[in-house]
């Protein structure tokens, strides 16, 4: 699958298991790939992760259909 002429967006979800086993994530993301800003967000479960994803994909879509 390649991407189409529009918009790209890329995320980087980056997780690890600290020294005493504390489970860490960072999440390093922009909606538009031409532009070169980036954010980047923290959580520490998986569930924060998995509900930043969602957040980022949700905000995406919202851009791209409007």
């Amino acid at each position: 699958m390649t991407p189409g002429t529009g918009r790209v967006a890329v995320m980087v979800v980056r997780i690890w298991l600290d020294d005493d086993g504390a489970f860490k994530a960072r999440l390093t993301h922009t909606r538009d790939l031409s532009d070169r800003d980036q954010a980047s967000d923290a959580a520490g479960t998986p569930d924060q992760v998995v509900a930043a994803v969602r957040e980022w994909l949700d905000a995406f879509v919202l851009e791209t259909a409007s």
